[in-house]
This record gives structure tokens, sequence and C-alpha cells, in this order.
């Protein structure tokens, strides 16, 4: 029995690249009950997430590490500056 990591179904689904042809394949044989396979649900989930992710930043692409590529190059807004000695931050109800 092969157990099939989020790795390989990334790879199948994503674009051109040198893992793509044989994790397809497997995917297909396993589909096809030409082997033995099976997943678990956190691969599963995990994958629907890549696919989720990949769709907002309009990437077409699913090789691992597009995520974080994508992530990384978003900027996050500036901090907040902190109040001034003596200062509340929040009001109070009168």
């Amino acid at each position: 029995m092969i157990v099939l990591d989020t790795t390989v179904l990334v790879y199948a689904k994503g674009d051109r690249h040198r893992f793509r042809d044989p994790c397809r394949e497997l995917v297909a044989a396993a589909g096809e009950g030409r082997i033995e396979a099976t997943t678990t649900a956190e691969v599963i989930q995990k994958f629907a997430a890549r696919l989720r992710s990949a769709h907002s930043t309009q990437s077409s692409s699913l090789r691992p590490g597009a995520r974080a590529r994508a992530q990384s190059s978003r900027r996050t807004p500036p901090s907040p500056a902190p109040a001034s000695p003596g200062t509340c931050s929040r009001t109070r109800p009168a």
C-alpha cells in the first residue's frame, strides 16, 4: 500500500516540472486500481489549502514553495506607532 503525500498531489496538478508526469502516472494508476494507494484527511486538507492559496494569489503554479514565495512578496502594513508616555491608546466611556 502506497500512502500519497501532499507533494505528490501538488506536483501532479502543477505546472511543468520534472516530477509532474511521474506523479500524474502514480495518481492515475491509483485511480484505475493498478496499484493500491491511499492518503489521509490531513493530506487532502493541505492540498485543498494549496489550491485555494494558488487561486487567491492568481498563481497558475502549484509547485511546492510557490505559496511561500507568493506570501513573502506581499508587503505587510506598518505597525501603529506606540502611544506617547502618559496617554492612553483607548478612550474611556464618559
